[in-house]
């Protein structure tokens, strides 16, 4: 029969309830701090509890306790009968559990003998909370307190030390957490579960717009209508808070009783953020420059021409760079609007063949390099240094869409911001890949042109032109009629499509099939035969998403207490273009770094020579 340390035999203990020595060895895991278990339970109690009984005690029948305890410990390394094993119930899942063998530790052993506070005795579960696994967070590990004997022997200084550390509080260390680049950092449980959701939300985003474009061409490709759905913007797995986008208008006395003037200010302010910068301008130049020279090594008798929104004045500064590949002498033997003749293109298309192998399909300077064949062949790229995105086509002469373009941003002079914050609807929605279904920048552009024409707001303004678009697109009836900017009318798509007489022969044959009803009609200005909507299959979504973005914007308006009113439209796009816009803008001042060497050098030895000269 075996004595417990307090006295009492361990028979007295119920098979569930474990006798001191068990306590002691660390094998139960205690209840948390301040809850009891009642008799009949559990015989591991907190630490507070067996304080509490040990304070019971005389003082000279603790000195014997003390004395019969760590006989029993030395003997504790003895065979002994086996016992029948408890149940082990977890009572207290926390991770700084405090164990009672600290307890007892401390009111028995370290009182009678102060040289054993250099070792660390620490149970089983107090060691598993100093080393806990690597989850993440911030962990507290409760250190035990030690009591020096009092009495009117101890001395001044444990009684101040003690003291002290009543007032204090428990000791805690904390466990710094190493991030992927070495960085220590404080993770927060709250902050890595909504961290966690957000960039599964962005990604679900992302793969939502693929599939309802899927769905989209899918539905084009059978001749078969689809019902479509709003399409939200994509989300960044780092989005910025509200109050702090570069294009909010503050909230003031004047702009709250004036919406929409609130409206077109922030509309303006948009425009500001979304265009070049002065030093992203510069790369993207110097970008066109070194794509100039390269096509110069392999092709010496043809030119690189800006055109498209780069050339028009429209760009966005994550818009693509459009360079349009011809001969030297195009000049010579064709005029402005007419296209080349079947042997130009062909030699023309020889010669973008030759450049991509030549010299971009394996060039260190770019990548994705890839040939696109479609209804103007081109090649596609991206610059390795600034992430710029660029594309070689041969194109026809755009100088007659490029003039009716200015002449319209003359008439509208709000048109090129508007258009900044339309453009990036479709963008942040992936809506404006013209290869996935969407519409490319001059369809949009004629689309905002189409709805000033047809139904102009009483506002002349952004904010106006922006209602205008959405209200216009977003009611309209795409299956009975198609869209004329100049004149200003709608006509019978079906009696009237907009086609080459080609395509009209080609579809009376049967060789191919017409667009499907659902689709936009829209005339070009520039070229009656050409229509602007005939790639758009995703034509469905957009209604859906302007006319349920038209409606926000009312509400937003009606209220005017969002902090910025364009952000259910244009989305995250701040998030999502931070680190690209950075590597753009740096790459810029290296580039004007570089300039002003240069310049310096060239200056130095134009000195140096006009001073040999004298």
């Amino acid at each position: 029969m075996y004595v417990c340390p307090w006295g009492l035999r361990s028979e007295a203990f119920a098979p569930s309830r474990p006798c001191c020595t068990c306590v002691l060895e660390g094998k139960v895991r205690p209840l948390a701090a301040g809850k009891h278990r009642r008799a009949g339970g559990s015989g591991v109690v907190c630490q507070d509890r067996i304080v509490r009984k040990l304070n019971h005690v005389p003082h000279g029948r603790r000195l014997s306790r003390q004395a019969e305890l760590l006989s029993h410990i030395r003997l504790s390394s003895r065979p002994r009968p086996p016992m029948k094993p408890h149940r082990v119930r977890q009572i207290c899942r926390s991770h700084n559990r405090f164990a009672p063998s600290i307890a007892l530790w401390q009111h028995f052993i370290v009182p009678c003998h102060p040289h054993l506070l250099r070792q660390q005795r620490l149970s089983s579960t107090a060691a598993e909370a100093t080393n806990p696994p690597h989850t993440g967070e911030a962990e507290i590990v409760p250190q035990p307190a030690v009591e020096q004997p009092g009495g009117e022997g101890a001395p001044q200084s444990t009684k101040k030390n003690k003291v002290k550390r009543e007032k204090a509080g428990p000791w805690v260390r904390f466990r710094k957490v190493v991030d992927d680049k070495g960085e220590h950092k404080w993770p927060n449980v709250a902050v890595t579960g909504i961290r966690k959701n957000v960039e599964a939300k962005a990604d679900r985003t992302r793969q939502s717009i693929t599939d309802l474009l899927l769905h989209a061409r899918m539905a084009f490709d059978e001749q078969d209508n689809y019902k479509g759905v709003v399409v939200n913007a994509m989300t960044s797995k780092y989005p910025t808070l509200e109050i702090t986008l570069p294009w909010v208008v503050p909230l003031t006395e004047e702009t709250q009783n004036d919406a929409l003037g609130r409206l077109a200010l922030e509309i303006e302010k948009f425009h500001e953020y979304a265009k070049p910068s002065r030093t992203e301008a510069l790369a993207r130049r110097h970008l066109i420059e070194q794509v100039r020279g390269h096509a110069r090594e392999v092709l010496p008798d043809h030119v690189l021409e800006v055109f498209g929104s780069e050339r028009t004045g429209i760009a966005l500064a994550t818009s693509d760079i459009d360079l349009r590949l011809k001969s030297r002498d195009v000049q010579t033997d064709t005029t402005p609007g007419v296209p080349p003749s079947l042997a130009r293109r062909k030699e023309l298309l020889d010669a973008l063949y030759s450049l991509h192998r030549k010299k971009f399909q394996n060039s260190r300077a770019y990548i994705l390099a890839t040939l696109r064949h479609a209804r103007y062949p081109l090649i596609s790229m991206q610059d390795r240094v600034s992430g710029l995105d660029i594309q070689i086509v041969l194109s026809n002469d755009t100088s007659h869409s490029r003039d009716l373009m200015h002449r319209y941003m003359q008439e509208f002079p709000y048109l090129r911001s508007t258009y900044s914050v339309v453009r990036t609807i479709f963008e942040s929605r992936g809506l404006a890949d013209v290869f996935r279904g969407g519409f490319g920048s001059y369809s949009i552009f004629m689309m905002l042109v189409a709805a000033l024409r047809h139904k102009p707001k009483g506002r002349k303004d952004a904010a106006g032109a922006l209602l205008s678009f959405l209200d216009f697109w977003g009611h309209f009836d795409y299956t009975a009629h198609g869209v004329s900017i100049d004149p200003p009318e709608f006509f019978d798509k079906a009696a009237n499509p907009v086609i080459p007489e080609k395509t009209k022969q080609q579809i009376r044959e049967g060789s191919i099939k017409p667009l499907p009803p659902f689709m936009l009609s829209l005339r070009d200005p520039a070229d009656e035969t050409n229509d602007l909507g005939r790639k758009g299959v995703c034509i469905n979504h957009v209604a859906v998403t302007l006319q349920n973005l038209y409606r926000k914007l009312r509400v937003d308006l009606r209220n005017n207490t969002r902090h910025s009113l364009i952000l259910p439209l244009v989305g995250d796009v701040y998030s999502l273009n931070l680190n690209r816009r950075g590597i753009v803008e740096r790459h810029g001042r290296s580039v004007l770094t570089n300039m002003q060497t240069s310049f310096a050098e060239t200056a130095q030895k134009i000195r140096e020579a006009e001073s040999a000269d004298a």
